[in-house]
């Protein structure tokens, strides 16, 4: 019998405990479904924006839902990054910029937003915890909880649909008492968590890391996942390579005027679709076929067009539509919330992508400039646009988008860091960033210029830091890209060098040389006019090298030998310097001059005439100097040939010149 009733006490136990169970649940959400819109993030970005984390939940026991009058259960959401900090901005003491929307307030189903705690009335912060926690009565209509009716009503409290998140640990954020609310029969709740800015730069792109989030939800609601974590992210690299077309072919004695010469290029390359994007979708709207509405930009097909509208409007557009990518580095986003616990600052970012580089400093003398507006190309077209921008003094791109004035921006003299910001790009195109130079200059420039190599650093995304940092530098911050400085421009030495392959001064010949100044020509000369010429007068010495053998028959034999000639006198246009090799000389000589066009015979003599003559031309050595080519109006050509005794009266008077010049 005592048996029996024990029995009869555990069956009843059972079904006391079962019935605690229900009722339990009879409030209760269980969600099937726990996924994320996974973005693509960059590698060097501290701040970069996650995928949204979406919860798809029905009531634990059909047709049971909150009585009217009874406050709604509330639960903590918290929200754990694995493998990294999460950064989003700190909108207000306790307050970050992550949010929690349930049943995607700003559609046409639900379409009033109302956050908790955006006023003393309409949403009053009367939960538990303090402030950004509300409480909701139920009216007994579960599609009427969070629909965003103000405080005025006849359950007293409002019925908010948008929560504020907290900081809760590095590398979490936490939603405290958040109403939950059993659906109904045959419908769904949606939670959506949005906003959450993590530090990307710590994980290695190289192996395409993903990034995920777990989710955990602790009562007196009662609120059961089936799934705890999803994928957020995925991280690539956002910068791709620089590269410059250097320019090293300018002269000295050339003159280049300012506005004329296109001297070389950067291009920088966008890492992946979407890694460089506008600050707020309104710079799209803006320039987009004069769309002023979001309505007709959305419903548009072509949404990515530049057509050189204005850059910033009166004000930046609400991205305020659940489960819609603006493409723009601010987030989820209305100017127009609530002052209040910094609503009306969660989501948005202080500028668009910007874009840095280092130049250093041009050639002393001369003008380098690069534009102030510079395009974005797939290869197709222009598709996006970048200006520069000045920033806050000591920083590394930091402060409010300020367009720098003009067409062209001048490099000084010491060099500069210049931030291009991107304000209209393709999300569907990898582009690439394409940077002008002109460099501009009244011939000749001094020797300092002569040499320098005005470089360019590796482009990076700025602002960066060497640390993850905090809200004052600036959303979206980074870490810098590094690389190796490229030359860019450099200007050469007007000179010009002649061979003369066989040089002898021995008992049978004396080697003479004329070098002649050519850059005088038909088009130059001043009591001449003829067209077809290009040469710039120029002057300088002529300097003669040695290079063989010396001693008393340096041919059969001698020792090694290098010596130089004194420079001789200035060389003025249309006039000419002559030398003789020092005696007991053989081998090979090269001529410099300081000047660009030069031409030159070598005679080899007796001078009892015991021999015949012989000449030959100087063999020019210069050309094409980098990717340019100087010539005069003789072409710079490299003709070369002997003048044999057949052309004895060309010759004899070549030889008389040479002689009177040496008083012979």
């Amino acid at each position: 019998m005592a048996d029996f009733r024990k029995l009869v006490y555990a069956v009843a136990s059972v079904g006391l405990f079962a019935g605690l169970s229900v009722s339990a649940n009879a409030q209760g959400l269980f969600c099937d479904s726990l996924t994320a819109a996974p973005q693509i993030v960059r590698a060097e970005g501290y701040t970069e924006l996650v995928g949204d984390i979406t919860l798809r939940c029905r009531a634990t026991v059909e047709g049971v839902t909150t009585p009217a009058g009874v406050a709604v259960k509330q639960a903590n959401v918290h929200v754990a990054i694995l493998g990294t900090t999460v950064t989003g901005r700190t909108v207000a003491s306790g307050f970050n910029e992550a949010l929690l929307m349930i049943d995607e307030p700003g559609t046409i189903t639900n379409q009033v937003q109302l956050l908790c705690g955006s006023s003393t009335t309409d949403a009053p912060d009367n939960g538990p915890s303090g402030a950004g926690v509300c409480a909701i009565t139920s009216t007994g209509i579960p599609s009427q909880t969070y629909d965003g009716t103000v405080g005025s009503s006849s359950y007293g409290t409002g019925r908010p649909n948008i929560y504020q998140g907290r900081p809760d640990g590095p590398n979490g954020v936490v939603f405290p008492f958040v109403p939950f609310d059993p659906p109904g029969s045959n419908t769904v709740r949606t939670i959506r968590i949005t906003n959450i800015r993590i530090d990307a730069t710590r994980f290695d792109p190289a192996s395409f890391p993903q990034i995920t989030a777990v989710v955990t939800v602790e009562g007196p609601a009662s609120v059961t996942l089936q799934f705890n974590n999803t994928v957020v992210a995925t991280v690539l690299k956002g910068m791709g390579a620089t590269s410059v077309t250097a320019d090293k072919g300018f002269l000295q004695c050339i003159s280049e005027p300012g506005g004329h010469e296109q001297v070389e290029s950067i291009s920088i390359v966008e890492g992946f679709r979407s890694a460089w994007k506008a600050k707020n979708v309104v710079q799209y709207v803006e320039n987009y076929n004069g769309f002023n509405d979001l309505s007709s930009w959305l419903a548009s097909t072509e949404q990515y067009r530049w057509d050189g509208g204005t850059y910033y409007g009166a004000g930046d557009l609400n991205q305020n539509i659940p489960d819609y990518r603006y493409f723009s580095e601010s987030g989820f986003m209305n100017p127009g919330y609530s002052t209040r616990h910094g609503q009306n600052k969660a989501g948005v970012a202080d500028y668009g992508t910007r874009i840095s580089f280092a130049i250093s400093a041009p050639p002393s003398g001369t003008s380098l400039s690069i534009p102030t507006t510079a395009y974005l190309s797939n290869g197709a077209g222009n598709t996006g646009v970048a200006k520069l921008t000045n920033y806050t003094s000591g920083t590394t791109g930091l402060g409010a988008y300020s367009p720098v004035s003009g067409s062209r921006f001048t490099i000084p003299a010491g060099g500069a860091t210049v931030v291009y910001e991107v304000l209209f790009s393709d999300p569907g195109s990898i582009e690439t960033l394409f940077i002008d130079g002109l460099l501009s200059y009244s011939a000749p420039t001094t020797d300092a210029a002569v040499g320098v190599t005005t470089t360019v650093g590796t482009a990076t995304f700025a602002p960066y830091y060497t640390s993850v940092g905090s809200d004052s530098n600036g959303i979206p911050r980074f870490k810098q890209t590094t690389g190796p400085a490229q030359d860019f421009v450099a200007i050469g030495k007007c000179s010009c060098s002649l061979l003369f392959p066989w040089v002898v001064s021995d008992s049978n010949y004396v080697t003479g040389f004329a070098v002649s100044n050519t850059s005088m020509d038909p088009t130059n000369a001043s009591s001449l006019n003829v067209p077809g010429y290009s040469a710039n007068q120029q002057s300088g010495t002529v300097t003669v090298y040695y290079f063989g053998r010396t001693g008393s028959n340096p041919v059969s034999s001698g020792t090694a030998a290098q010596s130089a000639s004194s420079p001789s006198a200035n060389v003025a246009a249309g006039s000419f310097a002559t030398f003789l090799a020092p005696s007991g000389f053989a081998g090979y000589a090269i001529a410099n001059s300081q000047f660009q066009y030069c031409h030159g015979v070598a005679f080899l003599f007796s001078t009892n005439g015991s021999v015949p003559p012989m000449s030959y031309l100087g063999l020019v050595m210069d050309g094409v100097v980098g990717s340019k080519s100087y010539r005069g109006y003789d072409a710079q050509s490299a003709n070369v040939g002997w003048w044999g005794s057949g052309d004895a009266q060309q010759l004899q008077r070549t030889i008389q010149v040479f002689k009177d010049s040496l008083g012979q």
